[in-house]
């Protein structure tokens, strides 16, 4: 009753009170389901902005290999910034109070 108590008075962060009830599995779940939607909303976004850019540069031929190699690059540094965006998301949630 007490973590309930603490929870609504804000006291405990979610994390530490989803950890005094055990649920170490479930916080597993949620953290790799805030990473794994945060790096596909980032991964996702730069797709369809080079896509985009794609489709209007070559619009009636093939871009060469060097345009492929930039936008792999591109996609892997956007997974990069996905990643540290979710390490702050889990750290503001793990220090709410």
């Amino acid at each position: 009753m007490s973590q309930i108590r603490g929870l609504l008075t804000g006291n405990r962060s979610i994390i530490s009170l989803a950890y005094s009830f055990g649920l170490r599995s479930m916080i597993f779940a949620i953290i790799s389901l805030i990473y794994a939607a945060t790096i596909l909303f980032f991964v996702g976004t730069a797709a369809l902005i080079l896509l985009a850019w794609a489709r209007r540069r070559y619009p009636d031929r093939s871009p060469n290999d060097w345009v492929y190699i930039a936008v792999g690059i591109i996609l892997i540094g956007s997974a990069g910034i996905g990643i540290a965006v979710a390490s702050q998301i889990i750290l503001a949630l793990d220090y709410m109070r």
